[in-house]
């Protein structure tokens, strides 16, 4: 049925009323989400925004990748050099000679997703031990984190370049995610027919890939967006279950367990202390998450086997009520400067104890 005649009076006709109030709901609607866009801005904080280049990893048959060494990328705005063994920061030497070597095992948490180089937990370490190891002796923290990664793959990296970093002490930085196994060959065969793929997207960036990102980037930058986006991904109760990728929490300790004792193992063979410590998730600092009972029954694993457990929760929560927020990188998810610091310092504590410095 068409619309009646339009009358000839002064008055606005139905099309022109129509259109006015589709204008005003535009109106509202900008402005509503421009309110919000500086409402969670001022709440949360802003989205850091990728910079190219970024992180490329290339086939590796014992641990699915690894990062191409020599190469430079960027984590969000800051500039991260790969060194010729693989890993985040400085060279490290041939020759030892007395330095004190940490090696610090661990996923993108201790690597330093969304930080400086001397933001990171191993650089905060390394610090804390110059400060408090005393006169004479000398501290070298390396970074063993590595994106992705889980203790299958970190205690591959230890058999690999132990005897190469030659360390005192071994630090497995657990996080829950790692109750998953990755698998390693299909990983590797799947990124073989390349020389070195974007870590994000899992094939070379360029074309159709870097317009992808570049798409992906544009709305990224947006705060409201990403909440909702944050939000429709941790819909649901069963979002710890669907991270672990059907594993049960069960069978993941049960391979953790024998992890840990090829860690010990590898300890005695190569002549390092080994030491093992929770991550803690985030948003188990405000809240309840279903992660920590493995958490815990991972760290009474470590201690059964004589590992050194270090408590990494306690420096959080304090670190969390005094700022009266988690914190974590925007949006990321990734624990910020203060938090790797805090973390760091407890390590620190532990390694510089009466009786605990140095090798085994």
């Amino acid at each position: 049925m068409s619309d009646p005649p339009e009358h000839s009076g002064s008055g606005p006709t139905r099309r022109e009323r129509r259109r006015r109030r589709l204008a005003a709901l535009g109106v509202s609607l900008v402005v509503a989400c421009a309110l919000g866009e500086v409402l969670v801005r001022a709440t949360i904080g802003s989205p850091l925004a990728e910079r190219p280049p970024l992180l490329h990893v290339r086939s590796h048959a014992t641990r699915g990748w690894e990062m191409v060494p020599g190469e430079t990328h960027f984590t969000y705005h800051h500039s991260v050099s790969v060194n010729s063994l693989g890993l985040r920061g400085n060279e490290v030497p041939q020759t030892k000679g007395d330095e004190l070597r940490v090696l610090a095992l661990g996923d993108s948490l201790i690597y330093g997703q969304g930080v400086a180089d001397y933001e990171t937990l191993p650089h905060y370490l390394e610090q804390a031990l110059a400060a408090g190891g005393g006169e004479g002796r000398t501290w070298r923290v390396i970074n063993g984190g590595l994106r992705g990664y889980d203790t299958t793959q970190e205690l591959a990296l230890l058999r690999e370049l132990g005897e190469r970093i030659v360390p005192d002490v071994v630090i497995l930085l657990w996080y829950w995610n790692d109750l998953s196994g990755s698998p390693i060959e299909q990983l590797a065969a799947n990124l073989a027919p390349w020389e070195s793929v974007c870590f994000d997207l899992g094939m070379p960036f360029k074309g159709r890939a870097r317009k992808i990102w570049r798409a992906k980037e544009i709305l990224r930058r947006s705060a409201l967006l990403m909440l909702a986006h944050d939000a429709w991904v941790a819909r649901g109760d069963d979002g710890f279950q669907a991270a672990l990728g059907g594993v049960s929490p069960a069978e993941g300790l049960a391979r953790l367990a024998a992890h840990l004792d090829r860690f010990v193992a590898l300890g005695e063979s190569l002549g390092f202390r080994p030491i093992f410590a929770v991550v803690p998730e985030s948003a188990s600092l405000r809240r309840p998450h279903p992660s920590e009972p493995s958490a815990e029954r991972a760290a009474e694993l470590a201690a059964e086997r004589g590992l050194g457990v270090i408590d990494l929760r306690a420096p959080l929560e304090a670190l969390t009520e005094a700022a009266g927020k988690v914190p974590i990188i925007p949006f990321d998810g990734h624990y910020l400067p203060s938090a790797n610091r805090a973390m760091a310092e407890a390590v620190a504590a532990h390694l510089l104890a009466p009786g605990r410095a140095g090798g085994r």
